[in-house]
């Protein structure tokens, strides 16, 4: 019998918002919530659990990753070396 579950993990969470868990980890670390978002406890094996509803809270906020900055940004880094 399948079990539904009410949270995410934080690579489960990390993965629909496009990001890695360990970046999830530190921004939590650094300001005591990821965005506004903050774990709902802990698993027995110590790893951070998070709401289901996370990653729609992420996107609400306006905390989209948007793909043409990041390639504008890339190219950028790229064309550095380009110039020497």
């Amino acid at each position: 019998m399948a079990t539904m579950r009410n949270f995410l993990t934080t690579k489960e969470f990390a993965d629909k918002i496009g990001m890695k868990p360990a970046s999830i980890r530190v921004f939590l670390c650094r300001h005591g919530s990821y965005h506004g978002i903050k774990p709902i406890g802990r698993m027995p094996n110590g790893w951070l659990i998070w709401p289901k509803n996370a990653p729609e809270k992420f996107f609400e906020l306006g905390r989209i990753r948007e793909p043409e900055i990041f390639e504008r940004t890339q190219n950028a880094i790229n064309h550095i070396g380009e110039r020497k």
